[in-house]
């Protein structure tokens, strides 16, 4: 991010973690968990993995992925006020106050099997720090990011309102990006789309699919994972 945007951001979301509800960026803690659970499902097998989590917010997947068995879990938090109640919160994990799009906080964290990016890319430019996350995969890792799509009527509201600070993607974008990564094996991605009876789930999610425009409708959210060439490398993400 730029300095101006990185303030702009560090100013909101300090007022925004002192005072809001603990689903942050979504509308309820319904979507938050349905949104959580998705990322966690993408990521795969956490039990004895290095992971990281960027853009951790309070902590919620840092947490989970410390409870699910990982051998170390670091956290990237833009909010210096909340990451220090982080640390005293949860110990085990390390805690970093940093801007997600900048290289300068990941210095010296060395690799990890596990990256997620969940609700944070909308933030930074997406395709440099996308190609930066999937530079700290070790060979076999994966990247999972939630991020909003570009198309979704709902979406741009706060593309208009941030003017220029909020951005998004479509299939099309994320597609291009994900595709041309160094030592990328597969990517994937799925459509969250609000379901008309949220009585049981807020969202209805779509198959896998590894093609620009692939996904049916106009979803409100990605969910995508990219899997990078390497012996550790799964197959639990469909190849069809």
């Amino acid at each position: 991010m730029s300095a101006p945007t990185t303030a702009f951001w560090l100013a909101h979301y300090d007022e925004v973690h002192r005072g809001s509800h603990a689903w942050l960026d979504y509308s309820n803690e319904r979507v938050q968990g349905q949104s959580l659970s998705l990322a966690l499902e993408a990521l795969g097998s956490i039990e004895g993995r290095r992971c990281l989590d960027v853009g951790a917010g309070r902590g919620q997947l840092a947490k989970m992925l410390s409870a699910l068995g990982a051998s170390h879990v670091t956290a990237i938090e833009l909010v210096e006020n909340t990451v220090r109640k982080l640390r005293a919160e949860a110990p085990q994990i390390e805690w970093r106050a940093g801007d997600a799009g900048d290289a300068r906080s990941y210095a010296g964290l060395g690799g990890f099997d596990v990256v997620a990016a969940v609700e944070v890319l909308q933030y930074v430019p997406f395709a440099p720090t996308l190609e930066l996350l999937f530079s700290l995969l070790r060979p076999g890792g994966r990247l999972v990011g939630v991020i909003p799509n570009r198309a979704c009527p709902m979406v741009r509201r706060p593309i208009e309102r941030y003017e220029g600070r909020f951005g998004a993607v479509s299939s099309e974008e994320l597609a291009g990006v994900l595709g041309v990564l160094p030592g990328l094996l597969l990517w994937r991605h799925k459509g969250l789309h609000f379901a008309d009876d949220q009585r049981l789930l807020p969202y209805e999610v779509s198959a896998w699919s590894g093609q620009a425009g692939g996904l049916s409708g106009v979803p409100n959210r990605f969910v995508f994972v990219a899997l990078r060439e390497g012996a550790m490398g799964e197959a639990s993400v469909s190849q069809e």
